[in-house]
């Protein structure tokens, strides 16, 4: 399974808009399994790098920001935890899938 990012418009710059698509998946994907399965594959610093970097990223692009996928569920994003965000059940697929369904591992 294979998500498909929304289209960037050609006003915005492509790479931030992909960037910030990519971390949002990243922040879904790692609060989903960290909070609903009770495991991780990346370390608690790693998932503070890319938190940090989305936040950097929507702060300083507010247009590419408003156009990515998920945009009203990162707006308020502080960067502090993932616990409010949504669990899509194609994360619970992509978990079971990779065999990530809590096994604990990176802590």
């Amino acid at each position: 399974m294979r998500y498909k990012y929304k289209q960037c418009p050609r006003s915005l710059d492509q790479k931030i808009f992909d960037k910030i698509q990519q971390r949002r998946l990243q922040i879904l994907l790692h609060s989903y399994l960290y909070y609903s399965c009770d495991t991780n594959v990346i370390s608690d610093r790693q998932y503070d790098i890319f938190a940090r970097e989305l936040l950097t990223l929507q702060n300083e692009n507010p247009m590419e920001s408003e156009c990515c996928e998920f945009y009203e569920y990162f707006k308020n994003f502080d960067a502090n935890t993932g616990f409010d965000l949504p669990k899509f059940e194609w994360l619970q697929i992509i978990a079971n899938r990779h065999g990530w369904s809590g096994t604990n591992r990176g802590r």
